[in-house]
Order: structure tokens, then C-alpha cells, then sequence
């Protein structure tokens, strides 16, 4: 099935024997691997441990993150398989618990989504460990926040984060802030997402107390996060939408240089794989943000990768700060880090 895809980063997708019409806008995990181990270069560690999700994706993740610490002349001190929140049980957390407070490296890789990285969450909820630099991949998006709300992030204060690249959209945060359920009544989405904000009930008949008064507006949603919620995937979606939209752009103008008019294109012509992989192998673009946008023999959109610093307040908030980024783009693949950011920045020493 044709598929262009805004967050899937498997590996495996990559193979075009098995996948020949999948396409993304977001790294394949490879280069992810890749930076954890720069990031770990650049900063000049030496012993660190490793958590990883207890999946495929985590046992790939472990077995090549030992191979390339080795390559630097890194060592790794221990490696942990993080279990499926609904899989954790007392004994699995002394384990992990024991692992953390007998280790002596203060850095740890901590690879995995939403689902394995609530059990670490958990886990340091429940027995406090001594600080540690925790590197963050990608698949854990903090701005989502946690989903108990007894948790919060200051085991995690100093860490360096992996995300997305996101850059800014001429246009966008001003249409989001906009939006009001009355000007997308078939949108059953934002009616709800109404509901979550403001606690009100944008078609409520009956019992006025929760019925919304359509003064409600996104701007006063006390939620220091959302701008990063709304940018998490935005990039990734806005340049799948428009290869997309270019594709479609270029079987049209085919279709008018054969004086094929646009009505006599067949929905079910389109919807088969062959028919717009032709296409969009070859879109190419500048999209609004200034940045190139093509795919390569793989399906693949080699987007660079953000370094954050996240930074929790004494209210117990936590931001992300940009501090860096890893450029995969260039000849020379390569962490770029602001000087502004130094080791005892990151909440301890490390070694």
C-alpha cells in the first residue's frame, strides 16, 4: 500500500524489497543511533549506561549503540530492556532500580517511546536515584507531558533530548490560533479538543453551566507547552501534505501535455501504488520554511535532527531548549552544539 508516513522512523521500512511504495518525512531511525553516539563524542564521555525499550526497536537500538560506543572508545557500563508499562511488575523494577544505583556513570542512553519511558518515569518516581545526564531519543515527546499527574520531570532536569526538526511555518501558529469549533462544525476533533481546553461543551442543549460561550480562545489555554505540542509533528506532516500535493501537480501537468483532461483520472487509478509512486519519487521542492524538500532512493526525506536541553522550574514546569543540532544533510555528518552549553549544565558532572 502506497503510504507517506510523518513519524514512523523503523529502519526496516527502508528496505524497498519489502516496502517498495513507503515514503517519510522524518529520519530513518539509523541516523538517530548515529547522533546519540556523536552526541556522546562531542561531550567526551567515556563510560555510560544504556535503556532501551524491551521491543525489536530496542533490542536493534542496543545492539548498535554497543557497536558504535565501542568505535569511539566509549565502554558501556550496563544494558537494561525497559518492559511494556502494562508488563511492569515489582521484581522487573528492583532490577532497573538496582542497575541505576549501583552504576557509577552518570550518563545514560534512554531510548524509547511514551509507553516504555512512563515505566523509567515511574521507576524514579518511586526509588530516587542519584542525578544522571540522561540522552533522550526522539520518540519521547516530554510536551505531551505525563500521563499520571503525580509524576513530574525533575529526575530529568539537565537531560539532552533528540526531536524532530521543526521549523517555523509562515502562517500557521496565527490560522491555529483562529480556529473556533463554530467555523468547522463537521470537525468532530476540534469540538472535542474545546472540550479539553476550556471544560466546556461546544453543542451542549441542555444544561447551560457547560454549554461553551464562544468567547473561549485558544490564546488563554494555560498550557505553557502547547506551541511545542502543535510543533512536534507539524514540520513532518506539512511536508508530507505538500510532496504529496506536488505529486498530484505533476500527474496533472502530464495528463494536460497528453490533452488528457483532469476529470478523466480515475479515483482508483490514483489510489494504486504504481500510478503515483512514478511521481512523487521524483518531486522536488522548496517549501515556504526556505528548506528542500526531496526523497531519496530509499522513500526518504534526510531531515536533520534538534538537540534539547530540557529544564525544569521550581513551579516543577519543564521547557526544552534548542542547543543544538545534528546535520545529516551535510558531506560530513556532524554535531553542532551552541558553546553557551557546558557539562555542568546538564544537572551533574559526567565522566
Amino acid at each position: 500500500m502506497f503510504q507517506i508516513s510523518y513519524a514512523s522512523m523503523d529502519s526496516v521500512l527502508s528496505d524497498k524489497v519489502q516496502f517498495p511504495f513507503f515514503y517519510r518525512t522524518v529520519p530513518n531511525e539509523a541516523s538517530q543511533f548515529q547522533a546519540l553516539v556523536l552526541l556522546i563524542k562531542q561531550f567526551g564521555w567515556s563510560w555510560v549506561g544504556i535503556l532501551v525499550s524491551d521491543n525489536d526497536s530496542g533490542l536493534q537500538a542496543s545492539q548498535t549503540l554497543k557497536v558504535e560506543l565501542e568505535l569511539i572508545g566509549a565502554c558501556v557500563e550496563f544494558l537494561e530492556f525497559l518492559p511494556y508499562r502494562k508488563s511492569l511488575d515489582d521484581s522487573r523494577k528492583m532490577k532497573i532500580y538496582k542497575t541505576l544505583i549501583a552504576s557509577s556513570s552518570k550518563v545514560i542512553i534512554a531510548y524509547g517511546d511514551r509507553d516504555y519511558m512512563l515505566v523509567l518515569h515511574i521507576i524514579l518516581y518511586m526509588y530516587p536515584v542519584p542525578l544522571k545526564v540522561w540522552i533522550i531519543s526522539v520518540q519521547w515527546n516530554f510536551s505531551t507531558g505525563s500521563e499520571a499527574s503525580f509524576l513530574n520531570f525533575i529526575p530529568f532536569n539537565g537531560s539532552l533530548a533528540l526531536t524532530l526538526q521543526s521549523k517555523s511555518i509562515p502562517g500557521f501558529k496565527e490560522f491555529v490560533y483562529g480556529i473556533r469549533p463554530d467555523l468547522y462544525l463537521n470537525y468532530q476533533f476540534i469540538s472535542d479538543s474545546w472540550g479539553e481546553f476550556f471544560g466546556c461543551d461546544w453543542k451542549e442543549k441542555h444544561d447551560e453551566q457547560y454549554k461553551c460561550t464562544g468567547n473561549e480562545n485558544i490564546l488563554n489555554v494555560e498550557n505553557g507547552n502547547l506551541d511545542k505540542d502543535l510543533s512536534f509533528y507539524t514540520y513532518s506532516i506539512y511536508n508530507a501534505v505538500y510532496a504529496l500535493a506536488y505529486a498530484f501537480q505533476a500527474l496533472l501537468s502530464e495528463k494536460m501535455e497528453e490533452h488528457t483532461y483532469a476529470g478523466d483520472i480515475r479515483p482508483w487509478e490514483v489510489s494504486q501504488d504504481e500510478y503515483l509512486h512514478k511521481y512523487l519519487k521524483n518531486v522536488r521542492f522548496t517549501n515556504s520554511a526556505g528548506e528542500e524538500v526531496h526523497f531519496d532512493d530509499k522513500g526518504e526525506f534526510n531531515s536533520d535532527i534538534d538537540i534539547l536541553n530540557w529544564i525544569v522550574y521550581p513551579n516543577e514546569t519543564m521547557d526544552g531548549i534548542r542547543v543544538g543540532k545534528y546535520h545529516q544533510k551535510s558531506l560530513l555528518k556532524k554535531i553542532i552544539i551552541n558553546e553557551s552549553i557546558k557539562e555542568h549544565d546538564l544537572g551533574t558532572s559526567a565522566h
